[in-house]
């Protein structure tokens, strides 16, 4: 539906063209959370920007759907509410009272994600970098690993990973990665990566902490590890901003190695060129040549 609203807007439709947009895209959505950590979770991700574009190019060639698809009876509020009488308009205003005002991008700002992984392992791996760095832990020497976590994470989250796709969803992965070699890169998240016996016999040490989130159903509040030692020493650190978030941005620097590690690891040798273009995009009479640069690795 967001794709749809921003693609109408690309291709100026009117008001009704608009609104058949909607109800095609409403027709096209689909998507489970519990689908995350597996091949399905970015096809859904990928299918709701395709179809939010197929919608509006229907929609622009005459094809046809309800035109209040969102708030009458059956329509999209009714199915996911479940509730049969349609929302009042002073519900409506509020939901609308809210678009734009600020707009995220703005307030709070762009998040340049610090680790290659889902945001809710970024807490628990920016604490162990954090504490292997303050501390020098070896991760030899740890006897106990306590992580708080706002409760829904339980079901968000992969609990034992058992392949390097489910690691990116596994917030005790990344937090063991992390203490083990103060850094989470894209090549720790390979099947091999996953069963190396340092990272599995860590993982055995982690006792979770859930805790009711301050707002239902939230899993993005802070996260608290606390590391025990042999010698009886506790470390504890809690993350309320992780690395990369805009309250916690990456430096400049930090952003430039993010970027050329993930463009070596793509194949692309001219990454120095993509990048400066990308840097001074305002000046590009036509972006032609970056797409024709990222199209194909070099």
């Amino acid at each position: 539906i967001g794709a749809a609203a921003a693609v109408a807007n690309l291709l100026k439709l009117d008001t009704n063209k608009t609104a058949m947009s909607f109800g095609i895209a409403v027709a096209l959505t689909g998507g489970l959370s519990r689908n995350y950590g597996t091949m399905a979770g970015p096809l859904q991700t990928g299918n709701a920007a395709r179809n939010g574009i197929i919608a509006c190019f229907l929609a622009d060639a005459g094809y046809t759907s309800y035109e209040g698809i969102f708030e009458n009876p059956g329509g999209f509020c009714s199915t996911f509410t479940g509730k049969a009488d349609p929302p009042s308009r002073e519900s409506i205003e509020k939901v609308i009272s809210i678009l734009g005002n600020p707009w995220s991008i703005i307030d709070p700002g762009l998040m340049f994600k610090a680790f290659p992984c889902a945001h809710i392992s970024h807490f628990g791996a920016d604490a162990g970098i954090s504490l292997k760095q303050k501390f020098k832990i070896d991760y030899r020497d740890i006897v106990e690993i306590e992580l708080n976590v706002p409760s829904p994470i339980m079901h968000a989250g992969r609990l034992s990973p058992q392949n390097g796709l489910e690691a990116r969803f596994s917030p005790v992965y990344c937090l063991c990665r992390a203490l083990i070699d103060g850094k989470l890169k894209l090549t720790d998240f390979t099947d091999e990566k996953v069963k190396e016996p340092a990272v599995i016999e860590l993982m055995k040490k982690v006792k979770w902490r859930p805790r009711p989130p301050t707002r239902v159903g939230n899993i993005f509040e802070y996260q608290e590890v606390t590391v025990k030692l042999k010698d009886g020493s506790v470390y504890t650190c809690r993350v309320d901003h992780p690395k990369g978030e805009p309250l916690n941005p990456q430096t400049d620097e930090e952003l430039n190695l993010k970027y050329f590690e993930c463009a070596s690891y793509a194949g692309y040798t001219n990454a120095r060129e993509i990048r400066d273009l990308i840097l001074n995009m305002e000046k590009l009479e036509n972006v032609t040549l970056l797409t024709n640069m990222l199209l194909t690795p070099q």
